[in-house]
């Protein structure tokens, strides 16, 4: 965008699915946030560094290990429901709201509201860096179909999930022990 008048395709890259949202996340490194080809909300990290020639370091699909069959992440079209923290020169960590639903025969479909939580590793060096899912914390559903209030807050090693009117709780260094609602 050098010549507002006359822009130019720097470099291009062909991907499943797309990307709502992006994020820098240094000079050689993007994060796109969107939509994989089955639906399911999706995380893939570009290496950027040299802009002719972008390229995947890699994507993950939420849910999709469990069985999801669709999801949703407010934060595709919302910057307020994404949380991004520098940690460090070399590691980043940020949350993702994820609302995701799962098909079974006996129940019909079921909806989970979830926070996810993610690490950057290796962003100091584009070659290595990656995307590392840490956990992620489950609200239990009200009877509203969609929650408008899905929000995380990292405070040191503490993780906060408002979902609605309700509160849950997890340590970034043990997801998997949770509290709420509160």
């Amino acid at each position: 965008l050098s010549q507002p008048t006359d822009p130019m395709i720097a470099g291009e890259l062909m991907v499943t699915g797309f990307s709502d949202f992006l994020h820098a996340v240094n000079d050689d490194l993007l994060m796109g946030l969107g939509q994989d080809e089955n639906g399911l909300v999706k995380l893939e990290l570009f290496n950027v560094a040299d802009m002719t020639a972008p390229y995947s370091l890699g994507g993950i699909s939420l849910g999709e290990s469990e069985g999801a069959s669709w999801g949703y992440s407010e934060a595709r079209y919302n910057r307020h429901a994404f949380t991004y923290q520098v940690i460090s020169d070399t590691q980043d960590r940020f949350l993702v709201p994820a609302t995701l639903s799962f098909y079974n025969e006996q129940s019909g479909y079921q909806d989970e509201d979830r926070l996810y939580l993610f690490e950057i590793n290796d962003k100091n060096t584009a070659l290595t860096a990656s995307i590392n899912k840490v956990g992620y914390i489950t609200a239990k559903r009200n009877e509203r179909w969609y929650s408008s209030r899905n929000r995380g807050v990292i405070d040191g090693d503490a993780v906060y999930y408002i979902n609605d009117s309700s509160v849950w709780s997890t340590l970034w260094s043990n997801p998997t022990q949770q509290e709420g609602p509160l």
